[in-house]
């Protein structure tokens, strides 16, 4: 690990405690000096994104660097206010923020999601429609309406909803899910959100300097501190595989809400989106064909995934099962044997809590990798689990399956896995072995005792090879390096 980072690993953590210790001291002071304490976070939020990049050293800054250019812009604009009041100059500075924002973002999005990569865009676009549609009927429009109405004042909420439009794209995109990644984004939608209620109290006139939404805008800064000062946000803009995930029981029931969002506004008390009923219409039916487009592309991604594991290439669980039913009924057919190895990962889970799930990804490819460089041509390597493999060697019996798990197990350990120029990580299995006949007396046991040796071997410790009679004590032999 670079000792750059060594030196610093719970430099976020600081920051981020003492901003939320800022964010509580906030409500209890008057009004001046709570004006002064919001624009000290402002600034520091910037401070803190330059200082992540100088220590972090990500390999492209400049979307980092754009958020703390926004940082400048807003705090700029409050000392503005601070000394002039209201004026152009002001919201040229608040505005500038958000323009910072958005180029960031979407400086991020596309190092994170491949170009032309569109499996992952419809969820995105049906909530960005859906809230574009609720932000034109109940402030674009209104505001539009009302001659007094400036251009500056209608481009926050055009802006807000741009900043979502691409805040979305990111969060519900391809890429990696760091701890940084989880910190900005939570930023952001703490953000927004923070602007939807600052609209609407100032719509109907209860907004007051000070309150919670104040505290709303200072925790998102605090926030994008903490993401730039964490060490991870080196691999925030890092690429994940693309695939097409199954939805959630949340998820999917906000975008089905999303979808239908339109109608509900021309039946529901009131009727706000009769006032606007082609535009309205004209939503709710590209909601649906986007949510149907969805649907469509997760059952195609539903049966794909059943046969193969996207990330890996390899086979799933279910065809993994399916060929030791078949060969192994071959094998008691003919009086034949065959082995059968499980082997978990040891660390992995440590991996990704410090490194992101792009350095897990990386990790499950490099095993595969040397799996395959140590597996025969009629071998078969499946993905049965998050970090867990299978193998099933054929016409191998107990004691070639034995060697053949010691010469697996050196080869995921030796030699360490670069994660990149930085950075390299040890990773061990543990290893689980099992033979037909001799280990299981039909093959839909088979699996369970490898696995049920696997565990064992996890349970001593890790990093070894177990049977169901304990340890191996087996050397790899060097024709399977």
């Amino acid at each position: 690990m670079s000792p750059r980072i060594q030196r610093v690993p719970h430099l976020w953590l600081v920051y981020f405690c003492v901003g939320v210790f800022a964010l509580a001291i906030y409500f209890v002071l008057p009004l001046d000096p709570q004006a002064l304490l919001y624009t000290a976070v402002g600034v520091s939020a910037a401070l803190a994104v330059v200082a992540g990049v100088v220590i972090h050293r990500p390999a492209a800054p400049i979307g980092w660097l754009l958020l703390a250019a926004g940082q400048v812009s807003y705090a700029t604009g409050d000392t503005l206010y601070l000394v002039i009041g209201e004026g152009v100059a002001v919201d040229v500075c608040y505005l500038g923020m958000y323009v910072f924002i958005l180029v960031a973002l979407i400086m991020f999005v596309r190092r994170r999601i491949p170009r032309g990569e569109s499996a992952t865009l419809v969820d995105p676009a049906v909530l960005v429609i859906a809230a574009g549609v609720l932000w034109w009927v109940y402030v674009i429009a209104p505001l539009a309406a009302d001659g007094e109405t400036t251009v500056l004042v209608i481009a926050y909420p055009v802006l807000d909803l741009l900043v979502l439009a691409v805040a979305l794209r990111l969060i519900l995109g391809t890429g990696a899910r760091t701890p940084a990644f989880r910190l900005l984004a939570t930023g952001l939608v703490v953000m927004l959100a923070a602007d939807v209620l600052y609209a609407v109290g100032s719509a109907n006139g209860t907004y007051t300097d000070g309150s919670w939404i104040d505290g709303g805008w200072i925790l998102s800064y605090v926030l994008l501190g903490a993401a730039a000062l964490h060490p991870s946000m080196r691999w925030l803009d890092s690429r994940a595989p693309t695939v097409v995930g199954p939805i959630g029981g949340p998820r999917l029931t906000i975008l089905v809400i999303g979808a239908l969002l339109p109608v509900l506004m021309l039946v529901a008390p009131g009727r706000a989106g009769v006032d606007h009923l082609p535009f309205v219409v004209t939503a709710a039916v590209l909601l649906m064909v986007l949510l149907v487009s969805r649907l469509v592309a997760l059952s195609a991604s539903e049966r794909e995934r059943a046969i193969v594991d996207p990330l890996t290439g390899l086979h799933s669980l279910g065809v993994f099962q399916a060929n030791i039913a078949i060969e192994g009924e071959r094998a008691l057919r003919n009086r034949g044997h065959f082995g059968l190895i499980t082997l978990e990962l040891d660390v992995f889970r440590v991996v990704v809590e410090t490194y992101g799930q792009p350095a897990g990804d990386k990790v499950l490819r490099e095993v595969v990798r040397r799996l395959r460089a140590l597996c025969r041509p009629e071998d078969l390597i499946a993905r049965i689990g998050p970090h867990r493999f299978g193998i099933l060697l054929l016409d191998a019996d107990g004691y070639y399956a034995g060697h053949f798990a010691e010469a697996v197990r050196d080869a995921v350990a030796n030699p360490k896995i670069p994660l990149d120029s930085d950075v390299s990580v040890r990773v061990t299995a543990s290893l689980g072995v099992a033979a037909l006949p001799y280990d299981a007396p039909a093959p839909e046991r088979l699996l369970k005792v490898a696995e049920d040796a696997m565990e064992a071997a996890r349970n001593a410790g890790g990093n070894r090879c177990h049977n169901w009679h304990g340890q191996l004590n087996v050397i790899a032999p060097t024709m399977h390096r």
